[in-house]
Formats: C-alpha cells, structure tokens, sequence
C-alpha cells in the first residue's frame, strides 16, 4: 500500500509502453533516457524524490545518480535514495548467467523458474512485454554497459580514493534481488566495491526471482518503504 503522504511517478521510457517511439535510433540510448527522466522531473517540478529502478531501469537509476555525482551542476531536484532491483553491475555477465540458466531448458519453463515464479503471469507485465517497443529493444543494445565507480576520479569523503566510503553527493544506495534471479548474486556482487558506503541496504527475496514486485508485492513495497522513509528527513 501506499502511504497517503507519499507519491509515486511512473513513467514510460521513450519506444515504450504509451510513449512515443520515434523510427530515428539517434533518439535512444542511456544518455537520452537519463536526459528525458531530468526533463521529466523538471517539468513536473518536483524537487525532491526517491528513485527506483527494476533491471534495465536499474541501469539507469544508477546512471542518473553517478551523473549527477560528477555534474556539480546538476544540483536539483535532489535525489534522496536510489533502489536497484534486479539490476546487474554488468550486462555481459548477466547475458552468461541468462544462457548458463538456461541451457537446454523450455523457454516456458525458465521463465516460470527465473523471471516470474507465478502460475498466471499478471496482465501488467503481458502488457509491458507486448509494448516493449520494436527500435531500441533488448539486452543487445546495452551489451556492453558496465558499472563503474563514481569515486574512480574524484575524492572521497574522508579525502581519499577509495571505493570503500561515501562520496560527496551520491545518495544511499538499496539492493533488491530474487533469490531464484537470472539476475544471479554473481551479476550484483559487484554493486558493494562500485558503491561503497554508499550501499547500505542488500535483500535477497526468497522464493522470488526477477519480477519481484509482482511476484511479492505486500514485501517489495515493505522494503522499499522502510527504506526510503529512513532518508525522507534529507529532503528538508
């Protein structure tokens, strides 16, 4: 449930869902979508927020935050929490663990163990599958992105350059993942070293593997609430 003092903003990503899906490829990539989710936010005016993203949207979650950390410029709205569910730190390592998975087994039936552990598969997500857009579409076209450190170039809190602490201006990070995730601890292991401190929370939902929202939506909702409430303070 949603608490009456908190709202939430979702939006579809440009060839998607109920967006616009321009024929131009120059109008795609990770760098337009962190423009247009900027664009979004200022448009709607909002000045503070708290930022989840769920696998790809993970990706750019994450690169909005390391953007914004290395953008001084970049100062509102603010950012207050970041949750990474079912988000690799590597995209060609969890194409591996999809085809280590999957092996010889029925596409059905690795769906049903890896992506959605439910013996009816929701109307909401049969919906996003067949909007999913046909220009930009796939783990293909982000083959290659790799997380990488925001404190790589630029100094720490405590005035070093280590990964192991808090940089100046990167929110707190949360980590969710399905315990049965093609999305697999191997994929998101990294995230601790590539955030540091900044990493303060990591759930492993069991029985559930990468929607896990729809999967247990009663305890996906308590851990995003419970964390994000701990960080709402940050906003005055």
């Amino acid at each position: 449930e949603i608490p009456p003092s908190r709202a939430i903003i979702f939006y579809d990503q440009i060839g998607c869902g109920r967006s616009s899906e321009p024929s131009n490829i120059d109008f795609y990539g990770i760098s337009h979508a962190i423009d247009d989710l900027k664009v979004l936010l200022c448009d709607l005016e909002i000045d503070y927020f708290h930022l989840l993203g769920h696998s790809f949207g993970g990706v750019l979650a994450y690169e909005y935050a390391n953007r914004a950390f290395h953008n001084s410029v970049m100062t509102a709205p603010k950012c207050l929490s970041v949750i990474l569910a079912n988000t690799p730190t590597d995209m060609q390592k969890s194409n591996y663990e999809w085809e280590r998975l999957q092996g010889n087994t029925p596409n059905d039936r690795f769906f049903f163990k890896h992506q959605c552990r439910l013996k009816n598969v929701p109307d909401d997500l049969v919906s996003a599958f067949d909007h999913c857009g046909s220009i930009w579409v796939g783990t293909g076209v982000v083959a290659e992105w790799k997380a990488c450190s925001p404190s790589d170039s630029l100094t720490c809190e405590n005035g070093n350059e280590s990964g192991n602490n808090l940089c100046l201006g990167m929110p707190p990070f949360a980590l969710i993942r399905g315990e049965h995730d093609f999305v697999t601890h191997s994929c998101t292991s990294e995230w601790k070293s590539i955030l540091g401190d900044a990493l303060v929370e990591e759930v492993v939902m069991e029985n559930c593997s990468h929607y896990v929202h729809f999967e247990n939506p009663n305890e996906f909702s308590s851990i995003i609430e419970s964390f994000v409430s701990r960080y709402d303070c940050s906003a005055s």
